[in-house]
């Protein structure tokens, strides 16, 4: 068998994913859908299945065309693999590269910081700035029972669950109607400008929930009040037995009544009925800057540690350079340019 193969049948490819990894090892981030999204941003996509010891993961690599230099490859938090086996991959997946022209692959392994240490010094990696917002984050283990979860919560946060839904508060799935996902859009666009945290523009958001939503592989929730008002909302994929919190938004109308509280909780149960064990909350200060209140995830944190004060930390993005002479020139000149690019012409961004 074969270290690093392609996978070149995608049919069923997500099903194929859970059940090779099994529950606990799949990954939102590598689903058909986001690779189907990808595709109108000229990424180009490609599975991969890495073997070793009896245990195979199946891992989705985007790569995009670069003026002269050739292709960049990107792995979105991941590969989802344990970091022993890491050297074995990037040897398997700098051949494979060399044969696609790709000149730079940008990974996120699933692994912290103090684990790449000797992976690094010996593959040449390269620090890079974050692309996703999860390079910190707060992860709930769900598969306990309702009373133990909600008994792991903070005494307040349990307090503000309980006191929402005294006052009225109705928390549920919503269809992606224009309606609804101009009301999550907006809900987004007051958050983004009272943090400064940026938010991909309204087409992209739009695609990208009704492409997990039809597939059964996402949902929108709304927390009304007792006259239907939305009051906040979150956008939630899931993928085997993990689920990523990915966009959310909440009004400041009527705060009292404590309605982003009650829409996690809901939707953590909610959750737990679809089998899913691990939900990643999406986003947080790193460890040790909880308590900066200039950091833009400042409130978002304090909010989600509620839920579970352990912050975890992942090793961030990392450059793996395929061909040393054109990483330099990507290094110093198209990287900077091609970011300019898309923002003024194409009004999103690179990745």
């Amino acid at each position: 068998m074969k270290l690093l193969e392609q996978i070149d049948d995608l049919e069923h490819i997500n099903q194929k994913m859970v059940n090779t990894n099994g529950v606990n090892n799949s990954n939102v981030f590598h689903s058909k859908q986001m690779a189907e999204i990808k595709k109108d941003q000229n990424w180009k996509s490609f599975y991969l299945k890495f073997s070793d010891g009896g245990v195979a993961y199946i891992f989705l690599v985007l790569t995009k065309k670069v003026p002269i230099l050739g292709n960049i490859g990107y792995i979105a938090r991941g590969p989802n693999i344990n970091s022993n086996e890491l050297p074995k991959l990037i040897t398997k997946l700098k051949y494979w590269a060399n044969k696609n022209n790709i000149f730079l692959i940008k990974i996120e392994p699933n692994a912290a910081k103090d684990e790449l240490v000797d992976i690094k010094n010996q593959f040449n990696l390269k620090p890079a700035r974050a692309i996703q917002t999860n390079s910190s984050t707060i992860i709930i283990n769900i598969s306990t029972s309702e009373e133990d979860l909600i008994n792991s919560f903070k005494q307040k946060t349990r307090y503000n669950i309980r006191l929402s839904a005294r006052k009225g508060v109705k928390v549920g799935t919503v269809k992606p109607t224009d309606q609804n996902l101009e009301t999550m859009y907006r809900m987004m666009l007051q958050m983004s400008q009272r943090s400064g945290v940026k938010i991909k523009p309204k087409e992209y958001l739009f695609k990208y929930w009704k492409s997990f939503i039809e597939l059964g592989d996402g949902a929108i929730f709304f927390a009304k009040d007792e006259t239907g008002k939305v009051l906040a909302g979150a956008f939630i994929q899931f993928l085997g037995g993990q689920a990523l919190y990915k966009d959310g938004g909440s009004t400041r109308d009527k705060s009292n009544l404590m309605a982003p509280y009650l829409l996690q909780w809901e939707i953590m149960k909610w959750l737990k009925l679809k089998g899913v064990t691990s939900y990643d909350m999406h986003g947080a200060t790193p460890s040790g800057m909880e308590d900066d209140q200039s950091h833009p995830f400042y409130s978002v944190t304090k909010f989600k540690q509620g839920f579970n004060k352990d912050i975890t930390d992942w090793a961030g993005v990392w450059d793996l350079p395929i061909k040393p002479l054109k990483y330099l020139l990507w290094s110093m000149v198209g990287n900077v340019y091609l970011k300019f690019y898309y923002l003024t012409n194409n009004k999103q961004t690179f990745y």
